[in-house]
């Protein structure tokens, strides 16, 4: 996006030094952010039920892992992946994809966790099992349906709706751990 801009309007600066310098006011950006309502509960109920957890995202590595420390929840996971090490990002499934093989584990055994379009599109093309937690202002948007279940709160979440699905390897992304708690009850799908 930098190099984008930076062409666009011809700038005579560094593109990867403004990048950097932006990817570091993100992470100091996180320092204090507590985890959304449910967001600790729901990711150690999966960490008790499952083998492996990682962290699946667009953002940059470093970006995810402030976001992780910041909430306190990096103890529950035991990789994090940058869609940006893929030539294509979400919706496009290689990241999910490659998070799964990393963790030893076959798509279909795992769980995603996610707040945006694009990243229910990926985890659905990666035939995993998706749980979708939309922003408010993206709750109506009938697209969702395609998860296997839409919740408006973490807190909706409940382990035993994945039973029938054994034990799921959770894949997460930071958006949906790290964001202001929402409010509400399941709309499940």
């Amino acid at each position: 996006m930098v190099a984008y801009w930076f062409e666009r309007a011809a700038l005579r600066a560094d593109p990867d030094d403004v990048e950097q310098r932006i990817v570091a006011a993100v992470c100091r950006g996180l320092e204090g952010v507590a985890p959304k309502a449910g967001a600790e509960d729901a990711v150690a109920a999966c960490a008790r039920a499952s083998r492996a957890m990682a962290v699946v995202s667009s953002s940059p590595e470093s970006v995810i892992r402030a976001a992780l420390a910041s909430t306190g929840l990096d103890r529950f996971f035991d990789a994090v992946f940058s869609a940006e090490d893929d030539e294509h990002g979400k919706p496009h499934p290689g990241a999910y994809l490659r998070a799964a093989a990393a963790l030893g584990a076959s798509p279909d055994e795992c769980l995603v966790f996610e707040d945006s379009l694009n990243g229910v599109i990926a985890g659905v093309s990666a035939r995993m099992t998706v749980v979708a937690v939309p922003e408010a202002a993206d709750r109506r948007d009938p697209r969702f349906a395609i998860a296997t279940l839409v919740l408006e709160s973490l807190e909706d979440f409940e382990t035993s709706a994945f039973g029938a699905h054994g034990h799921p390897t959770p894949i997460v992304t930071p958006d949906s751990l790290d964001r202001r708690p929402y409010s509400g009850q399941s709309q499940g799908s």
